[in-house]
């Protein structure tokens, strides 16, 4: 009877260490899945960023043009 109990324990024990195992693996799974939509946003953010400038840079760079032209076409 007495070793029935301590395999029944040791049971439980094992038991229990292998839900804790899963639930830890769940969130360290979830963390990097997080972690990866983080770094998503982050390139997409930089990339619109430097989308922006790309596009001011654009636009200046036609105003200059459009300068130049007036400037020369009325000389």
């Amino acid at each position: 009877m007495r070793w029935a109990v301590i395999a029944v324990a040791a049971a439980a024990v094992i038991a229990v260490v292998v839900v804790v195992a899963v639930v830890i693996t769940a969130i360290v799974i979830a963390v990097v899945i997080a972690s990866v939509i983080a770094a998503v946003v982050v390139v997409v953010v930089v990339v619109a960023a430097v989308a922006r400038i790309v596009a001011t840079v654009i636009w200046i760079l036609a105003v200059a043009v459009v300068v130049v032209v007036a400037v020369v076409d009325t000389s």
